[in-house]
């Protein structure tokens, strides 16, 4: 079929279509390269708050206090420590013992190798490896937020101190 075949007001009708879906096609675009910005700036910004924080427990370690002082100091700035309201830290070591958890603290203690995320993941197992890869990583699951019961996505940055 040929456009000129066809009447004035079905040529304007194709052109208006033809200019919504290039219109819908670009905000699909704009709305993907959004989206990603975001991620890179929500990674920047976790990546900040680890240093900080780690910058913060570092001086804690040169002070003249005793080792089991600074563990205890340590784990309590973690417990403590906040960002954007609700936003937390949480610290478990190398064999996978959970040491801080604010919202969790039935976790403390106790090996978190075995916890799976809402998909199924090895959640801290992969942490760690995350964590052992890069300087700073980071690592993507389903986990409930600090009050609530269902799970949702979060990202977070991770660290071997």
């Amino acid at each position: 079929m040929s456009l000129n075949n066809l009447s004035v007001s079905q040529r304007l009708s194709f052109i208006l279509v033809s200019v919504f879906i290039s219109g819908v096609i670009f905000l699909v675009f704009q709305v993907s390269e959004y989206r990603q910005d975001l991620y890179q700036e929500k990674q920047q910004q976790l990546a900040s708050l680890i240093e900080t924080l780690s910058s913060q427990l570092n001086a804690i370690q040169r002070t003249s206090l005793s080792d089991e002082q600074k563990e205890t100091l340590i784990l309590r700035v973690i417990r403590d420590a906040r960002y954007q309201d609700n936003q937390y830290f949480f610290v478990f070591d190398r064999n996978l013992t959970m040491r801080v958890h604010p919202y969790k603290p039935q976790l403390e203690g106790k090996s978190v190798a075995q916890v799976k995320d809402a998909r199924g993941d090895a959640l801290f197992k992969n942490m760690l490896h995350a964590a052992q890869q890069n300087r700073i990583g980071f690592f993507e699951y389903l986990w409930p937020k600090p009050g609530a019961d269902q799970a949702s996505a979060k990202l977070s940055a991770v660290h071997l101190l």
